[in-house]
């Protein structure tokens, strides 16, 4: 966190400090209160470089009145273990779907399951799974059970990377409904592993996904957005799906590389 534990190592250190913000740091925190807003000034003045991984994060920094010299973009995105280049040229039937962002309200997981609901009582053959954990686990599970989802949604928990990585290649679709964002991580491993992304509207996304191009936007917390925009995929021509994940294997490849961004972080500092 920018706030507290940039606030805490300019009190120790006297060189050169990078600080590294996630989005709450800029997105929500700085808005909670003039009081939030203000510590957050006072902190960032102090660091040499301020490092933030979406563009909407850097024009909300400026606003704040950071200086753009200050503020670097650079998206820590898959490490060189999830790169593996897409052969998939079509979609599979049943539809496999997959998300892997954490079941938290940020994030809103509901709005996917209430779509999975929608589209099992509009007869679409799919399965889903929620691979990840979170505070909002019990509830989807009990909405699954609800909803008669069981044998279409499952929720896995805690995964390690390689049995992650397995299941997110073994799908065809990687859904984020997330209600605000930086860059997202899962988003990048999702491209990285060739899975065709359909998410949410919120900026930090549209830097990366062209809506019909090389994914799909939906509206956040519109349930019935996010079905349309996967019955637009179920029509789409398989050369335009395959073209789709091959560029988007080539772009997260060549700048959003974790261990390339940290090499250019700090080598911003020289």
């Amino acid at each position: 966190m920018i706030g507290s534990y940039g606030y805490v190592a300019s009190k120790i250190h006297k060189g050169k400090i990078i600080m590294v913000g996630w989005g709450p740091d800029v997105l929500i925190t700085p808005f909670k209160s003039s009081i939030h807003r203000n510590f957050l000034k006072m902190v960032v003045k102090r660091s040499t470089l301020l490092v933030v991984d979406s563009n909407n994060m850097m024009v909300i920094l400026k606003k704040l009145g950071v200086s753009d010299k200050k503020i670097k973009v650079f998206p820590f995105g898959p490490e060189k273990i999830w790169y593996i280049f897409p052969e998939r040229k079509s979609i599979s039937i049943p539809l496999k779907m997959v998300s892997h962002r954490k079941l938290e309200p940020e994030y809103d997981p509901l709005t996917i399951l209430n779509a999975l609901r929608i589209l099992k009582e509009s007869k679409v053959d799919f399965r889903f799974i929620f691979a990840s954990f979170g505070s909002l686990k019990d509830v989807i599970e009990k909405k699954i059970r609800k909803y008669g989802l069981n044998d279409w949604v499952h929720v896995t928990g805690y995964l390690p990377s390689e049995r992650l990585i397995r299941i997110l290649r073994e799908s065809d679709i990687y859904i984020s409904a997330s209600i605000y964002d930086s860059t997202s991580v899962s988003l990048l491993e999702a491209m990285a592993v060739g899975l065709y992304p359909v998410v949410s509207d919120v900026e930090a996304n549209t830097e990366w996904i062209t809506h019909e191009k090389n994914g799909l936007i939906f509206k956040k917390r519109d349930s019935n957005s996010l079905v349309a925009s996967i019955m637009k995929l179920l029509n789409m021509k398989n050369l335009d799906y395959a073209d789709a994940i091959k560029f988007n294997y080539s772009v997260v490849r060549k700048i959003g590389t974790f261990e390339n961004n940290v090499i250019k972080t700090v080598e911003s500092l020289a």
